[in-house]
């Protein structure tokens, strides 16, 4: 047991090899939120914790820079000069990762990840496993996300095929799965598709950041996150390019992720896509989410760009039904703007938006 920091007890799970760092990234008013994942990571069994300051609000940027002092070297903080989105929050802390000697493998967290009971033993022990099988350079696992709607779905047996969105969609929306929405929205009680909770690791296309396990050798093979997707979605696009260019991308449904703070578009006034898009979260999440999801279903998993194209038709006018019913003409416009944007692919970052 080790004690940092005012009342903050490190209790060790299990004495894994040295070497096992989290890298995360916090910004605003967050550190309620940071401390927790701290807590959570460290009584894991991590070693260091590379905190990643992206513009973090004064008190919590004072609550953070306490806590390295307090640490004893266990926490170390990358100050960014602003928020600069979480593609440079990620690549600087990989980078930092990367540098020190005695980091081996790399634990990527959200600044809202806690880590649940047993999450890091049981992701490092099929990492263990399935090393003999694909190269440490090659190989990332990821710990399952309930908040992520792949994650738990896989978690619960459906098919990779089923949970992940079919090729050539738009959004996550397509026309064949309409019927399977509408049966969704009216019984949200039946998920269907199901064949019990899976315990093995199950081989998936793309991940988000966060429960992202991996060698640091990764990093020098393939790379860090493309900045200039800024934020949401960046991690999308980051994770499957690695498994485009020949690294296996693993999700271990035992190693569970949970999210202290829920998604922005999954707040109880979203009863869907759509009302996510239209009525949840603020101009700059809906922008870069749409705009950067157009880039990657666009350019990276569109097979037929017919069929896309009429999937995104069908989505805009669903999503112009529901604009006339919400009366968000100005979102609308900037969802339009965002998509045509993503498809021309111009990125970067948009510094009209404030969140």
């Amino acid at each position: 047991m080790e004690r940092f920091g005012k009342g903050l007890i490190i209790r060790r799970e299990t004495p894994f090899k040295r070497g096992i760092y989290v890298v995360t990234v916090t910004y605003g008013e967050r550190f309620r939120f940071l401390e927790q994942v701290i807590r959570g990571a460290f009584a894991s069994g991590v070693d260091k914790i590379i905190a990643v300051d992206n513009g973090s609000a004064p008190l919590s940027r004072q609550a953070l820079r306490k806590l390295e002092q307090d640490s004893d070297a266990k926490v170390a903080v990358v100050a960014m000069p602003e928020n600069l989105g979480s593609a440079s929050g990620y690549k600087a802390g990989m980078e930092f990762a990367l540098n020190c000697s005695d980091c081996e493998y790399v634990w990527l967290l959200d600044d809202d990840n806690q880590p649940a009971e047993g999450a890091l033993s049981e992701i490092f022990s099929h990492y263990e496993k399935l090393v003999h099988i694909v190269p440490p350079d090659r190989l990332v696992l990821a710990s399952l996300r309930e908040d992520w709607i792949h994650h738990r779905q896989i978690g619960q047996g459906m098919p990779v095929c089923k949970a992940f969105p079919r090729r050539s969609s738009f959004q996550w929306f397509h026309l064949l799965d309409l019927p399977k929405r509408l049966i969704r929205y009216f019984h949200p009680e039946k998920t269907g598709n199901t064949q019990g909770k899976v315990t093995s690791p199950v081989e998936i296309p793309f991940a988000p950041y966060g429960g992202l396990f991996f060698h640091k050798n990764v990093i020098s093979r393939f790379g860090y996150p493309d900045e200039r997707f800024f934020v949401y979605g960046d991690d999308t696009v980051y994770t499957y390019r690695l498994t485009l260019g020949g690294g296996r991308l693993f999700l271990i449904p035992g190693s569970v992720i949970l999210d202290v703070e829920r998604m922005w578009r999954l707040s109880t006034e979203a009863k869907h896509l759509f009302s996510a898009l239209l009525i949840s979260g603020s101009d700059l999440r809906v922008y870069y989410a749409t705009r950067n999801q157009t880039y990657f279903d666009r350019h990276l998993w569109a097979r037929n760009h017919v069929i896309y194209t009429l999937n995104k038709l069908a989505f805009f006018v669903m999503l112009t039904v529901f604009a006339c019913r919400y009366g968000e003409w100005k979102r609308l416009a900037l969802v339009a703007r965002a998509v045509r944007q993503g498809e021309f692919g111009q990125l970067g970052r948009n510094r009209d938006l404030k969140d």
